[in-house]
């Protein structure tokens, strides 16, 4: 059984300017049968929000126009459940620092392997789906 086999529930908008991490991501998270939905701006990413249901974010922190840092502040309010990964060549204390500030879930140094990506957003995933069971619980301890 794949390790990853929650992710297959979970649709996932990936916002870089680079290219090749665009191409490269979407690959391998199709070969595993998980959606990702990839675009190269931050507003890019809004209209997606727009017109898409997405569980999972992931934003490179450099963009062409507004920032990673800047998009996650613009969602925090409309999109609070979703999970948010802050990914950056830029890993400074302070840029990591407003990141969980604003709501980011987790921060992730680039360059990364694929493995690392996968075990940061099981986690948060899984935490999730716990907080999901647990509320579903309470409620028919409830009732």
């Amino acid at each position: 059984m794949n390790e990853y086999c929650n992710l297959h529930n979970c649709r996932i908008l990936l916002i870089d300017d680079d290219e090749l991490v665009r191409h490269s991501l979407k690959l391998a998270f199709t070969e595993m049968d998980v959606f990702m939905y990839a675009v190269a701006s931050a507003e890019d990413g809004l209209h997606a929000l727009r017109s898409h249901r997405f569980d999972i974010i992931i934003s490179d922190y450099n963009l062409p126009g507004m920032s990673g840092l800047d998009f996650f502040r613009r969602v925090r309010e409309s999109h609070p459940d979703m999970i948010k990964v802050l990914i950056s060549a830029d890993g400074g204390d302070g840029l990591i620092a407003k990141a969980y500030e604003i709501g980011v879930h987790d921060f992730l140094q680039k360059p990364f392997v694929l493995d690392a990506l996968l075990a940061t957003l099981m986690v948060h995933v899984r935490k999730r789906d716990e907080a999901v069971r647990g509320s579903v619980t309470e409620e028919m301890a409830a009732a």
